[in-house]
């Protein structure tokens, strides 16, 4: 099995979807600033990774279990279609813990 990766710099135009690791978090603040999507993969540092688009994915369990969890996740990466902010979004596919 390939190991999961944690870095998605090399977005490419051709959609594969791969795996990811990171933790998830939720990107919901205390001082209302709003961003595009409710969910972020983080790495290590603390650093984001890319947001999650998980209004593709089905699940059994309540997506708060995985909040501030290590996580492996399979989806598609994108750029981020917004002129305001820069980033990537993966359509997440599958969450499962490690």
């Amino acid at each position: 099995m390939v190991a999961p990766r944690t870095d998605i710099s090399d977005v490419t135009p051709s959609g594969l979807p791969r795996f990811i690791e990171g933790r998830f978090t939720s990107t919901r603040g205390f001082l209302g600033f709003r961003h595009p999507y409710n969910f972020q993969l983080m790495d290590k540092r603390g650093n984001r990774i890319a947001y999650l688009d998980i209004s593709r994915l089905l699940l059994t369990e309540n997506v708060q279990n995985f909040e501030d969890r290590i996580v492996i996740i399979y989806g598609t990466a994108r750029r981020l279609q917004d002129a305001r902010r820069k980033g990537v979004v993966i359509d997440v596919e599958s969450l499962h813990l490690k």
